[in-house]
C-alpha cells in the first residue's frame, strides 16, 4: 500500500529528494537541445540519463515515504552508477573525439547497444586520470567506494539487520 503524503509529515529528507527530482527534471529538458559531439545521436543522450535519474530519485522518495528502506538502497547503488557511468562517457567522449573521427565508436556502439559499459573499477581509473584530476584531491574526499559497498550491502543482503528494514 502506498502511503500520501501530507503536509505536516514531510521529511527533511523528502524534501532534499524533491529538490534532486526537480533538479534533474529541469536539466533533462535544458539538454535537450544540445546535439552530443561523437555520436550519431539526434537528440542528447544525457537527457535519457538525466530523466532516468530523475525517475529512480522519484521511485527512492516513495520507497522512503513507505518506510521501503532497505529497497531504496537497491535504488541508489543504481542512481551511483548512472552518476558514474555519465561521467565517464562524457569524459570519454571529450577526450576521443576528433573532427576526422567523428564519431567515438566505442559510446556509440554502447548507444545502440552493441557494447557494454566498462567495468566500475575501469571507469573509476579513467575518471581518476582525466580532465577532472585537478579536482580528484577533492572528490577523493567523498568516500564513494564506502558509499557503494554499503549501497552493495543492502542489495545482497549482507546481514541480516539490514533485510529487517524493509
Amino acid at each position: 500500500m502506498i502511503k500520501k503524503r501530507s503536509q505536516n509529515d514531510s521529511h527533511e529528507i523528502l524534501e532534499q529528494l524533491q529538490e534532486y527530482v526537480d533538479f534533474y527534471d529541469s536539466l533533462s529538458f535544458t539538454v535537450t537541445n544540445f546535439l552530443p559531439l561523437g555520436t550519431k545521436a539526434l537528440f542528447n543522450f544525457d537527457t535519457y540519463i538525466y530523466e532516468a535519474m530523475k525517475g529512480t530519485l522519484e521511485s527512492i522518495l516513495v520507497l522512503i515515504e513507505n518506510g521501503r528502506v532497505n529497497d531504496a538502497y537497491a535504488l541508489l547503488r543504481k542512481f551511483y552508477d548512472i552518476s558514474l557511468i555519465n561521467v565517464y562517457v562524457n569524459l570519454y567522449l571529450k577526450r576521443e573525439f576528433e573532427i576526422d573521427k567523428f564519431v567515438v565508436v566505442k559510446i556509440q556502439n554502447w548507444l545502440s547497444g552493441k557494447e557494454k559499459i566498462p567495468e566500475y573499477r575501469e571507469i573509476r581509473q579513467y575518471i581518476s586520470t582525466s580532465l577532472l584530476q585537478p579536482i580528484q584531491k577533492e572528490l577523493s574526499k567523498f568516500p564513494y567506494e564506502s558509499i557503494r559497498n554499503r549501497c552493495n550491502d543492502h542489495m545482497h543482503y549482507n546481514f541480516l539487520v539490514i533485510k529487517l528494514l524493509s
